[in-house]
């Protein structure tokens, strides 16, 4: 617009011959407009291009501003030198007429108006730095232009590329300035991060530390929490560079993957199955890969980047074999075998690829393993892979475990409260996979006494209940229900609701087992249920 606003104020002729020469279509006025970028610019520009294109989400203009400083191509350094001097030094190596500004919070004004008063001002230039102002490709047909593929002439032609290359340079450019950052601050900065999730202090230590670091670095928060995305599109079509860097990040002794630990996985509740950052881990020595001691495998498999398990589960000698003692590691005076615990996640968010693996390379598929001590009380502290596929939810991975021999009635202990997976899967809310549990043995009636399947299906709902009479819920097991729920809905401690709650349920129970065994049976359970009072 500047530049019309420049063209409009020249002589009538001379207005007329660059009317002449306009582009006939967008690829040459794109052409033109990419041609006039300062050639000492045109690496930078390339890269930002492929970020404002592809990233994960929207760039702000702070961090479109680090971007420019990442050289993803070729050594993938940071270099802050190639920083712009202030966030709208971006404008300056970028064609406005190709990115363009989204607002964001700011003051009450036109963003037009503020912009055009930035570049005139420098007072207004320091004033207003962009910090929540959004940067985004113009047009979509800009997009288009950088994937088409076409002849150009040599310069340009560095300007196309297509979406997997993009994903390469973002997820390498992600790595590159979380290597850049955890060199500038150091491991004892790292390790101080708060990590005591279940208290209110935790969560204002947290942001106070992460609004720290993240003031200093602007691209911190989006390459710590988006290059898994970026890795997942690409699959194994990652390039040699960005496999080498992925292994990088996960070696022994370098520390961006512990800043990364402490900024996403807590921020995102990852659990750590049995993983803690005082357990040891006895590495081998001839494994062709050191990594962190106590977690890289696991927090793979957690963010769903099968390809990145496949890739470390090559490189490093199989889980199974007894003489690879770095697969064991103690813990409350236990000894686990980590291949365990790998199968017990992998059954709980659905990788039946990694099950299949494990259990081909003699993994025992009913192995108990101690699931954590950072989990909710509700949670299992112990488990079996098929407890918790069910608890999760993982239909596939329940089927194959059942297949290669889990055994359903497993029940484990939870403070004293048995588990079994149909337990599990009633109480999540997964009818079919617990209908299939039921289909294939386990025990409706079973645990006996308080913990019995059928109290659990009531406290569920309808559904769950209706199911556990429908695949034979036994006479006793509904009258010790209905006896339970009866006794406490004349509950006299006081507690606002609980009365009413457990009387609804007996009201549920009771139209349940009349739908499912008819109105006499369901009298005589009822009959008997008042009697005994």
């Amino acid at each position: 617009m500047e530049e019309l606003r420049r063209k409009a104020m020249m002589p009538k002729s001379r207005i007329k011959k660059l009317l002449e020469k306009i582009p006939e279509s967008l690829d040459e006025f794109y052409d033109r407009i990419l041609g006039e970028i300062d050639p000492d610019f045109v690496q930078q520009a390339i890269i930002a291009f492929q970020w404002l294109a592809f990233s994960a989400r929207p760039l702000k203009l702070p961090e479109l501003a680090e971007v420019l400083s990442i050289h993803a191509e070729d050594e993938c350094l940071v270099d802050p030198d190639d920083k712009p001097a202030d966030n709208w030094g971006v404008f300056e190596i970028l064609p406005r007429s190709m990115v363009t500004a989204v607002e964001g919070k700011g003051p009450n004004r036109s963003l037009d108006e503020r912009i055009t008063e930035v570049f005139s001002s420098d007072e207004a230039r320091e004033r207003w730095n962009g910090k929540n102002l959004g940067v985004q490709l113009s047009h979509f047909s800009v997009k288009e232009y950088f994937l088409r593929n076409r002849a150009m002439d040599e310069p340009l032609s560095k300007f196309q590329f297509d979406e997997k290359r993009a994903h390469n340079v973002i997820a390498a450019g992600c790595f590159a300035y979380l290597f850049y950052i955890a060199q500038n601050l150091n491991l004892d900065t790292i390790d101080n991060f708060p990590q005591r999730p279940y208290y209110k202090q935790y969560e204002e230590d947290r942001n106070k530390w992460e609004k720290c670091v993240a003031n200093d670095y602007p691209l911190l928060a989006f390459s710590a929490k988006c290059w898994p995305l970026h890795v997942e599109i690409l699959e194994a079509n990652a390039n040699e560079r960005l496999e080498s860097l992925l292994f990088r990040f996960m070696k022994r002794g370098e520390p961006a993957f512990p800043l990364w630990r402490a900024l996403v996985c807590h921020r995102r509740g990852l659990p750590e199955i049995g993983l803690h950052k005082e357990t040891p881990i006895h590495l081998s020595e001839n494994s062709a890969l050191t990594l962190w001691s106590d977690h890289c495998l696991s927090y793979m498999i957690w963010l769903g980047l099968d390809h990145v398990v496949k890739l470390l589960l090559q490189r490093q000698p199989p889980p199974h074999e007894p003489s690879l003692e770095h697969f064991q590691f103690r813990m409350s005076d236990k000894l686990f075998d980590k291949s365990q615990l790998l199968l017990a996640q992998a059954s709980g968010i659905n990788h039946p690829w990694l099950i299949e693996f494990l259990l081909d390379h003699g993994v025992n598929v009913n192995s108990v393993i101690l699931v954590g001590r950072n989990y909710p009380p509700s949670y299992p502290k112990e488990a079996t892979a098929l407890v918790l596929a069910a608890e999760s939810g993982s239909f596939e991975a329940a089927k194959l475990l059942f297949n290669r021999g889990a055994n359903v009635n497993d029940t484990i202990s939870n403070y004293g409260d048995p588990v079994t997976a149909l337990k599990m899967a009633l109480l999540n809310g997964y009818p079919r996979l617990a209908r299939f549990l039921i289909e294939n043995g386990a025990h409706v009636n079973f645990p006996k006494g308080k913990n019995q399947v059928l109290l659990y299906a009531v406290r569920v709902g309808h559904s769950a209940t209706k199911l556990v009479l429908e695949m034979g819920a036994s006479e006793d097991s509904q009258r010790l229900a209905a006896r339970y729920f009866s006794a406490r809905s004349r509950d006299k401690s006081g507690i606002p609701g609980r009365s009413e709650y457990f009387s609804e349920k007996l009201k549920m129970l009771d139209a349940c087992i009349g739908e499912v065994f008819g109105e006499d049976a369901r009298s005589k359970i009822m009959r008997e249920c008042i009697s005994d009072e």
